[in-house]
């Protein structure tokens, strides 16, 4: 990446739905920062040498809604150079908030998926799903998520 440049990604949302993605960063500490921002706030900023590789990547999940940006901001400064001096982005992936089991539908199967994890006795260990099942928004599926994903179904019938 050349000196005092940006590189951004940006995407507007046009169906609310939960957005996964894995990202790193090789750069100049405290300098050369990758950001992601949502309608311009700031929800996660990264420079150095990061632990995370695109091996071992950051990764997480955001709640969009209809009208949302969603940008990936990589801006190098012009002093010192370190690391690779550069971000990565990978594995985009999008569905709707309630298909836990990741099926292009939100169904009772969606529900008993949701309520297992809840009660322990099956684990959720894609993030994407994680997304999609926390209905209200506290990044920790609960039972009220199970009942308002059923909620949700029982609106669309």
């Amino acid at each position: 990446h050349t000196d005092n440049s940006n590189s951004t990604l940006s995407l507007t949302i046009n169906k609310p739905c939960v957005l996964y993605y894995e990202m790193a960063v090789s750069s100049e500490g405290n300098a050369d920062i990758y950001t992601v921002s949502k309608n311009g706030n700031t929800i996660i900023e990264m420079s150095g040498k990061a632990s995370y590789t695109m091996s071992s990547p950051y990764t997480d999940y955001v709640v969009l809604n209809d009208g949302d940006v969603i940008e990936w901001k990589y801006s190098k400064d012009g002093s010192d150079s370190s690391g690779q001096d550069c971000a990565w982005l990978k594995n985009l992936r999008a569905t709707e908030l309630g298909d836990v089991n990741l099926d292009g539908k939100v169904d009772i199967k969606d529900v008993i998926m949701s309520q297992k994890y809840v009660d322990d006795i099956s684990d959720i260990n894609d993030k994407l799903s994680q997304g999609a099942a926390d209905m209200n928004f506290n990044r920790i599926p609960e039972k009220a998520d199970s009942a308002a994903i059923l909620r949700k179904i029982i609106g669309n019938i």
